[in-house]
């Protein structure tokens, strides 16, 4: 990327910044050094433009903290898009939890719900196949915390009930 792509990307970012009123890192337009690599992920998501990502963030930054995460360590997907109208392939906030993973050695991401991750039950399948596959906890904060992995082993009974959830959710 060209210095004066730079300049106008982090010109958009601050403007950005002004409107949301939070940071989110945003890999695209740093490399990631490798001594500040992100670890942790918020997953954050809203249906409509009406909504806005405040309380989901408040709760799960906390959390992230307290699982031993400096602020510099933990990213943010914040995305305004349908979980239903969009399979995963057309989810941008999905696209950019790849590329996070793809890019940072992930140890857990963090979402509010698991509605906030995917109500479409193939879209839930690859996502959990994704996290699985590199070893991801997934932390989910309501209807109360559960984690795929504890002292890192995988968590059986927390998949099932993330699988119930995910059903719920659909329905």
């Amino acid at each position: 990327m060209g210095f004066l792509n730079i300049l106008f990307c982090e010109f958009i970012y601050e403007i950005f910044l002004k409107f949301v009123g939070f940071k989110i890192n945003v890999v695209s337009l740093h490399k990631q050094n490798t001594t500040n690599m992100i670890k942790a992920l918020l997953f954050i998501r809203v249906s409509t433009v009406q909504q806005d990502y405040t309380r989901q963030k408040t709760d799960l930054m906390p959390v992230a903290i307290n699982d031993g995460y400096k602020q510099s360590e933990i990213g943010i997907i914040a995305h305004k898009e349908s979980a239903t109208k969009n399979d995963i392939y057309n989810r941008a906030s999905i696209s950019e939890l790849k590329k996070y993973i793809s890019e940072n050695k992930i140890e857990t991401v963090y979402v509010h719900e698991i509605s906030r991750l995917a109500i479409r039950s193939d879209v839930m399948y690859e996502v959990k196949s994704i996290l699985e596959k590199n070893k991801i906890c997934l932390y989910v904060h309501t209807p109360y915390p559960i984690r795929t992995y504890e002292n890192g082993e995988s968590n059986l009974m927390a998949n099932v009930i993330i699988e119930f959830l995910t059903q719920v959710a659909i329905a």
